[in-house]
């Protein structure tokens, strides 16, 4: 719909999800900037801005008032939503190479999906239980899905490439063993290890030359929910729903060498970026950045120190992956997925809503896209569009946006899906359809 020239708008009870935010009201009168080059409003402290740009697509969570400035765009656009998933997907991850990614369910199957088509290619199903993780080794020759039937299941992918005919399904060996569920898995860089954790509270390493255990590491007093190896292979970081991370040491036998805390709630999710700085995300809503330092070494490996303390929400934080060149942390948290700009003092720069349900886990392509699943069972692929200066903010009252940017302040009921608008206002001069 077009909004004439010299003219504000009121939007009302506008839904907040991907399609859109709702329909026009009323005109109504709010002052613009002599230089007519972006857009006031006046909003209480209390209050929450929503951007959005390109005809009311993909609401942007700028994380308050302020004036904001940069060229508008920051988000996620939608490429595809695919439901062929029958249940809950747990957990996705993309190939080192970009050019397959893969899905895991509650129903009980992984799926191999070609990501230039996005399409399911293969359905594997070697468990009898929810798949809770997947992932692929560093250079994707295998591939390793866990489950709740205490398994854990691994393919080799050399056939799995179009014209995706004669692939093989069936895993090349079933690791058994597992007391209980097994909920993460994790190859290291080097390719010499696979880590697992789950329910019976143990980090186990299977030697991947061997494929043998080597190691059954005892220490955490909760479920493992995660486990990532650092950038050099020398550290494997495990996070439970004790409330601690614990770090272990490879060479030294899977010795814990320090124990890292401060969440007040489970740990969902670890990502490590290429100089091996760590963040954590907790179900708190919260997100901590652990920095190793080389004055303080422990089994000849660095320790970690907190950094950085964020709290994102009030959910948990059950996604966390860098960008391929460490430039930006993606994080997952309820419907939405939140972007930050590493090297800028870790700046938000946009916040855009995936799913109409919790987003379960994400993944990152080295080109860029961006690998959503739900608890809903759909799966969705996207490209994230972003300024090359970050967002920043500044005052409290008035709000000024760049030309083209839809602005709506909206209140406390953002919780329940529904914003109370107050007012908003389009730049003279830009069209929006």
């Amino acid at each position: 719909r077009q909004v004439p020239h010299e003219r504000f708008w009121l939007i009302s009870a506008a839904p907040l999800h991907p399609e859109g935010a709702g329909g026009m009201g009323q005109c109504v009168q709010t002052e613009m900037p002599k230089d007519r080059q972006r857009l006031a409003v006046q909003a209480p402290k209390t209050t929450r801005l929503l951007a959005d740009v390109g005809g009311l697509r993909g609401l942007q969570d700028l994380g308050g008032t302020g004036v904001l400035t940069g060229r508008p765009g920051d988000g996620g656009r939608l490429l595809q939503m695919l439901h062929d998933h029958k249940d809950a997907v747990l957990g996705c991850s993309f190939s080192t190479c970009g050019k397959i990614f893969a899905t895991c369910s509650s129903d009980g199957t992984a799926r191999i999906w070609d990501a230039a088509q996005g399409q399911s290619q293969l359905v594997l199903s070697s468990h009898e239980g929810a798949v809770h993780s997947c992932c692929f080794s560093s250079d994707s020759t295998f591939f390793v899905t866990v489950a709740a039937d205490a398994r854990a299941s691994v393919w080799r992918t050399d056939s799995w490439a179009p014209p995706w005919t004669g692939c093989d399904t069936r895993p090349e060996r079933v690791i058994k063993g597992f007391v209980e569920g097994v909920l993460c898995c994790a190859f290291s860089n080097d390719g010499k290890w696979l880590a697992f954790g789950g329910h019976d509270t143990n980090l186990r390493v299977w030697c991947t030359r061997t494929w043998r255990c080597s190691r059954t590491a005892e220490g955490h007093e909760g479920s493992i929910m995660c486990c990532r190896f650092c950038p050099e292979s020398a550290q494997v970081v495990t996070g439970a729903d004790d409330r601690t991370i614990r770090v272990w040491a490879v060479e030294k036998k899977f010795v814990c060498i320090q124990v890292l805390e401060g969440h007040n709630g489970y740990i969902c999710s670890l990502a490590f970026s290429t100089t091996g700085v760590c963040v954590s995300g907790s179900s708190d809503g919260s997100i901590r950045v652990w920095s190793p330092d080389v004055r303080r070494l422990s089994y000849d490996c660095a320790c970690f120190g907190c950094e950085l303390t964020t709290v994102v929400g009030t959910a948990a934080v059950r996604g966390l992956q860098f960008s391929a060149d460490d430039s930006l942390l993606l994080a997952a948290c309820d419907s939405t997925v939140k972007v930050w700009a590493v090297s800028t003092g870790w700046t938000l720069l946009c916040s855009f809503a995936t799913h109409g349900d919790t987003v379960a886990d994400l993944s990152v392509a080295p080109d860029g896209r961006v690998l959503t699943c739900c608890v809903d069972g759909s799966v969705a692929l996207w490209s994230l569009v972003m300024r090359t200066e970050p967002l920043t903010a500044r005052g409290d009252g008035d709000c000024f946006i760049p030309p083209r940017v839809l602005a709506c302040v909206c209140g406390a009921v953002e919780k329940t899906g529904m914003a109370d608008v107050l007012s908003t206002a389009v730049a003279p001069r830009e069209t929006f359809s």
